[in-house]
């Protein structure tokens, strides 16, 4: 079977980021979903600078010598993270400038940047929904390939099976056919059984003649 191999080079490698990392952020994200609502986040943006704050709480927190939050449980480096990476992702939505996040919450903008931030929103689920779709299809592109090259190699490997065995019943036969051929010598007959050469193969009584003259 033909070795799939793929092509990594240059690509970002998941695998090297550490679970327990991930596990402790997601936990974040989970309580937050919890308390509010999934991606409520983004739906409506949080003020920058008050996100900031938060996140700099924590590091302070930390430094001081306490790991956990007592309000929520989580780590305080983990929700510091969770801060930093809420307000990476605004600028990844497309809310770019800080007067977008900073005016979000005054009322003479909320109704605006509202529309914009759930469209925003919007648009990255969607996007993340047709990544994960592609990622299905080349997954069961792959897992077809798979199969077709497994089913490929069944099949070779039959026929080379039936040939091998054709092979060998041809062998079996001819040797079979060199033993049959062997020629059998013909006994001397008696004179007085004349015509018993030209005879032989009837097998009849009438094919021989005896002279007694001849004895």
């Amino acid at each position: 079977m033909t070795e799939i191999k793929r092509d990594n080079k240059g690509k970002a490698r998941y695998s090297l980021l550490p679970q327990p990392l991930v596990d402790a952020e997601a936990a974040v994200y989970t309580a937050g979903a919890r308390k509010y609502q999934p991606w409520g986040w983004l739906k409506y943006p949080l003020d920058e600078e008050e996100t900031l704050d938060s996140a700099f709480r924590h590091i302070k927190a930390y430094r001081a010598g306490e790991s956990f939050d007592p309000e929520t449980g989580a780590h305080h480096l983990t929700s510091a993270r969770w801060n930093l990476g809420v307000l990476f992702m605004y600028e990844y939505a497309g809310l770019e400038t800080p007067g977008d996040r900073a005016v979000f919450r005054t009322s003479a903008h909320f109704a605006a940047n509202q529309i914009k931030a759930e469209a925003t929103a919007a648009l990255y689920l969607a996007r993340r929904e047709a990544q994960l779709a592609e990622a299905e299809d080349a997954r069961i592109d792959e897992e077809e390939a798979q199969l077709a090259e497994a089913e490929d190699a069944r099949i070779a490997e039959e026929e080379a099976e039936d040939a091998r065995i054709d092979e060998e019943e041809a062998e079996r036969q001819e040797g079979f056919e060199e033993t049959t051929s062997v020629s059998v010598p013909t006994p001397d007959l008696p004179r007085r059984w004349r015509g018993a050469d030209r005879h032989f193969p009837s097998r009849t009584p009438s094919a021989y003649s005896w002279d007694p003259r001849e004895d």
